[in-house]
C-alpha cells in the first residue's frame, strides 16, 4: 500500500480557478512530462494474413501492417507461443531489469487498458522535439523464452503538438485529450494477451505503454491483471491517490488526490505501469505451460461482469500480483462466479485492501463520456466522500469473507535504493500435515523444507472474517515489518497461504504474498532475495492447483 513512486515529477501548470492546464515548457519526459508533440494518424482498417504467408498480402495500410494472421480464429496459448518470439520488445537498461528503462522524451497512453476483438484501440503519443515517432505493438508471453512476439509495426508518424492536459485542483485529477496518433481495430484472429506499445521518437527517446486484450471466445482460465492498482500509483501530471504529489488538493488539504484518471501515460520505470516489475512473472509462467488462458482487468469486469458469469464463465479465475484497489461490483462479480462454481485463485497480496468506484472520463478527456475510465477513492478520507450510495474507502472486512485472508498492516523492509522500490523477502514453509494431498503431491515438499526469497512485500494473513474451514496450507512467520502503520482489518507479521472450498465446490486459494509468482518466473528487480531461477517445488504446487480446478466439474 505503501507508494511504489521512486521521485516526484513536478508538474508545469496554467491555473484558472479549480483547473490547470499542464503546460508544455519543461514538462516533457518519458517518466511524467505533461506535455509535448506527437503525431495524428488516419484510424486504419487494413486486414492480412502473417506476414511472409504465400497464402495472401500482409495486414497493411498507410499507417501501420500487421504482421500476424488478422482473420479466423485466435490461436490457443499453446500454439500461440510456437510461434517466433523476440527480445526487441524490451527498452534499453541493465539486465536485471526485465522491460528495462523508459528514456528520453517521450510518453504515451491508449484510449482502452482492456478490448476486445473488433474494437478499435488509438494511442495517444506526446514526443517534445521530435520529427516523427513509430509504435510497435508486441504480445507479451513465454516464446522460447523471449518473451514476446511482434504483431503490429506503424510507418513513421508524424509529431504534431498535443494539448495541454487539464488538472484539477479540487480532486487531484489529469485527464488529457490528446490527439490519436495512431488508431486500429483490433483482430478477431489475434491472441488475448497483455500488449505492450513500444514508442520510439525521431530523438530516440524510447517508452511504452499497455493494453490487455480480452478473449474472443471463453477461456478455461481469465486472469485479471490488476490495473486499477497501477492507476492508483500513477503521479504523472500531479497527483496518485498517495501523499507525495505536486500540488495540494483541495477536498483532502495535502498532496494525496482522490481521483485519477487512465487517460494520461503512467509515470513508471517503463511506461508501463508495474507490470515488468510483477505481473509479467505470472503471465510468462502460464504462457511457458500453455494454459488455457484469457486476460481482462478489474476495471473491465467492473464494466462487464457477464465475462466471469454464466454458462461459458471461466473454471477459475485468477487475481494476479498487487491487487490492492477492487470496486464493489468487482468484487460481487466474483463472488458470483465463487457462487456459480468458479474456482478463485489469488496469486497476489494486499488484496482487496482498498474500495473504488469507477465513473466515466470528464469532457476534459480524449475518452470523454466513456464508463470507467476515472478511478475514486478518498481513502484514509472516506468520511469526505459525498456518494454513500457507493462509498469508498477500506474495503469490508478487507475482502477476507471472499479471499480467505485479508491484508495485515506488514510491508517487509524497503531497501533505500535509486529508482523503483526493492524490498526483502523471506522463507515460506509448509504446514506439517502437508494437506491437501493433492497439492503437494510430487513437488518435494516435506514438513521440513523452507523456501526462501518469497515472502513479502506486503503480507495477508487469516482473520475472524475467514470463511470457516479455510486450510492453513503454509506461511512466512517472524517477518519483519517496516514502521508504517498501515490501515487494515488486522495487524499482524504473518504471510498465510490459504485454501477453502465454498458450498458451490468451487476452490479459494490465496497466497498470502506477492513473491508466489516470482518462484515461478524470475523477476530479478524485485529484490535481492527473490529466485533466480524457477522454484520447482512452487512451480510444482502451483501447476497441481491449476490441474486441480481445471479438471473439476461444473
Amino acid at each position: 500500500m505503501r507508494s511504489t513512486r521512486s521521485t516526484v515529477t513536478r508538474a508545469c501548470v496554467l491555473c484558472a480557478g479549480a483547473l490547470c492546464l499542464l503546460a508544455s515548457a519543461g514538462c516533457g519526459s518519458a517518466t511524467g512530462g505533461s506535455h509535448g508533440a506527437a503525431g495524428q494518424a488516419r484510424a486504419s482498417t487494413g486486414h492480412g494474413s502473417e506476414s511472409g504467408s504465400a497464402s495472401g498480402p500482409t495486414g497493411a495500410s498507410a499507417s501501420y501492417r500487421w504482421l500476424v494472421r488478422t482473420e479466423g480464429t485466435p490461436p490457443s496459448v499453446a500454439v500461440e507461443n510456437r510461434a517466433a518470439g523476440t527480445t526487441a520488445w524490451r527498452l534499453p537498461g541493465p539486465a536485471y531489469e526485465l522491460g528495462g528503462q523508459a528514456h528520453g522524451a517521450i510518453a504515451g497512453y491508449v484510449a482502452e487498458q482492456a478490448i476486445a476483438p473488433g474494437e478499435v484501440q488509438s494511442v495517444y503519443v506526446s514526443a517534445p522535439r521530435a520529427r516523427t515517432v513509430t509504435l510497435q505493438v508486441y504480445r507479451m508471453g513465454w516464446y522460447g523464452g523471449r518473451g514476446g512476439r511482434l504483431v503490429l509495426q506503424s510507418a513513421r508518424l508524424p509529431a504534431r503538438s498535443q494539448p495541454p492536459c487539464t488538472h484539477r485542483f479540487a480532486t487531484g485529477l489529469t485527464e488529457c485529450r490528446w490527439r490519436a496518433t495512431l488508431s486500429f481495430p483490433i483482430p478477431t484472429a489475434l491472441a488475448s494477451g497483455v500488449y505492450i506499445v513500444k514508442l520510439h521518437a525521431s530523438t530516440g527517446a524510447e517508452s511504452d505503454c499497455l493494453f490487455v486484450l480480452r478473449p474472443a471466445r471463453p477461456t478455461p482460465l481469465l486472469v485479471e491483471i490488476p490495473t486499477a492498482s497501477y492507476e492508483a500509483y500513477n503521479a504523472w501530471g500531479g497527483d496518485s491517490l498517495y501523499p507525495g504529489g505536486s500540488r495540494l488538493v483541495g477536498v483532502t488539504g495535502t498532496n494525496q488526490g482522490v481521483e485519477v484518471s487512465y487517460d494520461r501515460p503512467y509515470e513508471s520505470q517503463t511506461g508501463a505501469g508495474q507490470f515488468f516489475i510483477r505481473e509479467v512473472a505470472m503471465v510468462r509462467f502460464l504462457e511457458r505451460y500453455g494454459y488455457p488462458v484469457g486476460y481482462t482487468t478489474i476495471e473491465s469486469i467492473d464494466r462487464d461482469p457477464a465475462q466471469v458469469l454464466g454458462p461459458t464463465r471461466p473454471r477459475a479465475l485468477i487475481d494476479v500480483g498487487h491487487s490492492e484497489y477492487w470496486s464493489a461490483g468487482d468484487e460481487r462479480a466474483f463472488a458470483r462466479a465463487r457462487d456459480a462454481g468458479t474456482s478463485l485463485l489469488f496469486i497476489s497480496s494486499d488484496t482487496m485492501a482498498w474500495r473504488v468506484r469507477f465513473a466515466p472520463a470528464t469532457a476534459a478527456s480524449s475518452q470523454a463520456g466513456e464508463p470507467d475510465h476515472r478511478i475514486v477513492a478518498y481513502k484514509e478520507f472516506a468520511a469526505l466522500d459525498p456518494d454513500r450510495a457507493e462509498p469508498t474507502g477500506l474495503f469490508p472486512l478487507g475482502g477476507a469473507e471472499l479471499v480467505g485472508s485479508a491484508y495485515d498492516g506488514c510491508i517487509t523492509p524497503r531497501l533505500e535504493v535509486p529508482g523503483p522500490p526493492i524490498y526483502l523477502y523471506y522463507a515460506w514453509t509448509p504446514s506439517p500435515s502437508l494437506q491437501p494431498g493433492w497439492l503437494f503431491a510430487g513437488t518435494g515438499v516435506s514438513a521440513a523444507t523452507s523456501i526462501p526469497g518469497i515472502v513479502g512485500y506486503e503480507l495477508d494473513e487469516r482473520t475472524p472474517a475467514t470463511p470457516p474451514g479455510t486450510l492453513l496450507l503454509g506461511s512466512g512467520t517472524g517477518v519483519p515489518c517496516g514502521s508504517e502503520d498501515e490501515p487494515s482489518p488486522v495487524h499482524g507479521t504473518l504471510a498465510e497461504t490459504t485454501l477453502y472450498t465454498a458450498s458451490s465446490g468451487a476452490l479459494v486459494f490465496a497466497t498470502g504474498t506477492l513473491g508466489w509468482e516470482y518462484a515461478l518466473s524470475p523477476v530479478p528487480q524485485a529484490s535481492p532475495d527473490a529466485p533466480l531461477a524457477p522454484d520447482p517445488r512452487v512451480v510444482a504446487m502451483t501447476r497441481n492447483l491449476l490441474a486441480h480446478v481445471l479438471a473439476s466439474r461444473r
